[in-house]
């Protein structure tokens, strides 16, 4: 049971942990994004 438990934290962390990575490669990419926009416009 205990193990379990453990389990079923440790997925949550992942889950968590995935959905901030997400967050972050996604501001990186419309970071590089708006920056070779501005590059075409210059």
């Amino acid at each position: 049971m205990k193990r379990n438990g453990g389990t079923l934290l440790f997925n949550l962390y992942l889950v968590c942990l995935n959905r901030d990575l997400l967050w972050f490669v996604r501001e990186i990419h419309v970071q590089s994004l708006i920056n070779t926009q501005v590059k075409i416009w210059q």
